[in-house]
């Protein structure tokens, strides 16, 4: 499944936390195991964004065997800043939430707090992609 945030709820606001959970909540990915998010063009931040990212990941939660998810950008920054942008205010970031911390931590708390879902998560960032975790 491919959703484009621009095109698909026009809109590029995902820096405002009432849109994004008002996306969060339209979002249904059906049987899909493999989801991807563009949220090129679109204006981010970490407390907003996460609504998105969080609502995908649950709906991928639920679903059995190897699943990934893959989240498409077109900024001019590295990984480690937008990966910050993207997953600082997620549920799955625990008591970590929030903290400044760094991106090998990001990752770290990730991977245990999705460890035994099968979810595969990759960044394409100016079209180049790789698993993050």
């Amino acid at each position: 499944m491919e959703i484009k945030v621009l095109r698909d709820y026009e809109t590029s606001d995902l820096d405002v936390i009432p849109e994004c959970e008002k996306i969060a909540t339209k979002i249904d990915i059906g049987a899909d195991t493999e989801v991807l998010l563009d949220i090129s063009d679109c204006l981010i931040s970490y407390d907003a964004t996460c609504k998105i990212i969080d609502a995908i990941l649950e709906q991928l939660l639920k679903k059995e065997g190897k699943k990934k998810f893959v989240i498409r950008s077109n900024y001019k920054f590295p990984v480690s800043i937008i990966a910050q942008l993207l997953f600082r205010g997620s549920k799955f970031m625990g008591d970590e939430k929030f903290s400044n911390i760094d991106e090998e931590q990001i990752k770290t708390t990730l991977r245990t707090n999705l460890s035994g879902s099968e979810i595969d998560i990759y960044l394409a960032v100016n079209n180049i992609e790789e698993k993050y975790v």
